[in-house]
């Protein structure tokens, strides 16, 4: 009888250590079930300060390097979404100044600018206007040449060279300073909105709007390109930020007052997927443009 109860204690004893090593080695399945599923959380979200960027999943044989995150920057880019070279230009004209050497970087001249058009058609660019992009009347191969702080010089030097080879071209006016010495007047600016030149507006005074209040910002914004509307005939779709200064809150403000698009001096190719953050390729005096296309 005692030999029978201690042969049933044995049992009892070796019954309860197999149920505590299942229940640990479950207990430790389950953990690390946990800790995988957070892993393959944490890997799919990147942090930048207090926000959350998460990437679009995609198949594996998709390049890592074409993800585009979902921040400010722009929805993932798709076949619907063109990258664009946009080239910013200022002044057209012949200028030797070296007191002015700001003014001399941001010359071309007339010889340069014609060499530069050339050569984009024969790389097989065709130049177009956001109004072109807004319709989806995309060549193979487009550019968008634009003109800052609408210069008297763009309607001497740089009108007629793209007339001559039937090319388009935007001009950004600041309101204010129309009409003054050195920038085109309403006539000029009204004949040009007729021959292929899209106008854009600069806001009225060329402010910083970064550091704008919203009620100046949208004064700014909406008087421009209401002012520009009623001098052309043509509806405005596009701004050029002054100085390239924007903020959040600024392009907020431009989509509210119904800005399809809005070009900064960040360097780039613009990507329409962030139609009011697009980016340009500045051209100054010695600028080659070559190295720039064949990206």
């Amino acid at each position: 009888m005692a030999s029978s109860s201690k042969g049933l204690i044995a049992i009892m004893k070796s019954s309860t250590l197999k149920i505590s090593t299942l229940f640990l080695a479950l207990s430790l399945a389950v953990l690390a079930l946990f800790v995988l599923a957070r892993s393959e959380i944490a890997a799919s979200s990147r942090f930048i300060g207090s926000k959350s960027y998460t990437f679009q999943y995609v198949q594996p044989s998709t390049p890592l390097a074409s993800l585009e995150t979902g921040n400010k920057e722009g929805a993932p880019q798709t076949k619907n979404d063109p990258a664009v070279p946009i080239l910013m230009y200022h002044h057209i004209r012949n200028y030797n100044n070296p007191s002015d050497q700001a003014g001399q970087i941001l010359s071309v001249s007339p010889q340069r600018f014609s060499e530069q058009l050339d050569l984009l058609i024969k790389m097989g660019y065709t130049t177009v206007t956001f109004a072109d992009i807004k319709e989806n009347r995309l060549p193979a191969k487009p550019i968008i040449l634009t003109f800052d702080d609408g210069y008297a010089n763009f309607y001497k030097h740089a009108y007629p060279e793209l007339q001559k080879r039937q090319m388009k071209a935007v001009v950004y006016v600041i309101i204010n300073f129309v009409g003054k010495d050195g920038y085109l007047n309403w006539n000029e600016i009204a004949e040009i909105a007729r021959n292929q030149i899209e106008v854009g507006s600069h806001t009225l005074t060329h402010l910083n709007l970064a550091a704008a209040s919203r009620n100046r910002t949208v004064q700014e914004l909406t008087e421009s390109k209401k002012i520009i509307e009623n001098k052309t005939g043509r509806e405005v779709l596009s701004l050029c930020y002054p100085s390239g200064k924007y903020s959040d809150e600024v392009i907020s403000v431009a989509a509210e007052s119904e800005y399809a698009y809005a070009v900064t001096t960040r360097r780039g190719s613009a990507d329409f997927s962030s139609p009011l953050e697009l980016k340009r390729y500045r051209i100054n005096s010695d600028t080659s443009i070559l190295p720039l296309l064949e990206k």
